[in-house]
């Protein structure tokens, strides 16, 4: 009897300390994500710069076929989501192309590029001294627009781009970024969930395992007899 409860009891600690950190990571999850599409966002940041373009990283995407078809959770749902907002009156152009077109089309200007980001973007900016020309009027563009710009995750090596409409230079924005994940809400909701059950189911164990059994009764006191009285004499 005595090794089921410590049986019990250490079962019923690992499932509460297995709920707890399920509930944790659920939490996290389901909070992170901006509305029940599953957005995750960082921003809005303020990006400003005296050069004709501001670009973020390249973006290296190679998914194998499997992936990409769709068979994996949906990976190939990911959506990305750029929104800028002008703080400077000019109208902006967003754009995404592949990243040589947009060094070809950028050769000789000036440019910034997204080096680290906390609650300001920081940027590395390259000089140069050739005019642009509107950036809509170029045809590589896999994505554009002017104020949010949804894209779905391609492969291939891409440049994200803003921009002045007219190409001129001096961009002043607030960016926010954000990633669409279609299975991590739900993903989290189910961890949630589990921790929560697990809590419940490993408070009980250990309810069990380590309370004490019934008082085993006392044994039973001999009472005392009466002393013997000598018989009578006859």
């Amino acid at each position: 009897m005595r090794i089921a409860k410590v049986i019990s009891a250490f079962v019923g600690i690992t499932m509460v300390v297995g709920g707890i950190g399920l509930a944790i990571a659920g939490t996290f999850m389901v909070v992170a994500t901006d509305d029940v599409d599953g957005y995750i966002s960082v921003g809005p940041l303020r990006a400003r710069t005296d050069a004709a373009a501001l670009l973020g990283d390249d973006i290296d995407i190679f998914l194998d076929e499997s992936i990409r078809g769709g068979s994996y959770l949906g990976l190939d749902n990911i959506e990305a989501r750029l929104t800028v907002d002008s703080r400077n009156g000019k109208e902006l152009f967003v754009g995404v192309g592949p990243a040589s077109e947009v060094s070809r089309y950028l050769a000789g200007s000036s440019y910034s590029v997204v080096d680290t980001f906390n609650d300001r973007l920081v940027l590395d900016d390259f000089p140069g001294t050739v005019t642009l020309s509107a950036p809509g009027d170029q045809d590589f563009w896999v994505a554009t627009a002017d104020e949010v710009l949804n894209w779905n995750l391609e492969q291939g090596n891409w440049s994200v781009v803003v921009m002045n409409d007219d190409g001129s230079t001096g961009i002043d924005s607030a960016v926010t970024v954000a990633g669409r994940v279609p299975f991590l809400r739900p993903i989290g909701a189910a961890l949630l969930v589990a921790g929560i059950i697990g809590l419940v189911v490993g408070v009980t164990l250990t309810y069990f395992g380590v309370r004490g059994g019934p008082t085993a009764a006392l044994p039973a006191q001999p009472q005392p007899q009466p002393p013997l009285q000598p018989a009578p004499v006859a």
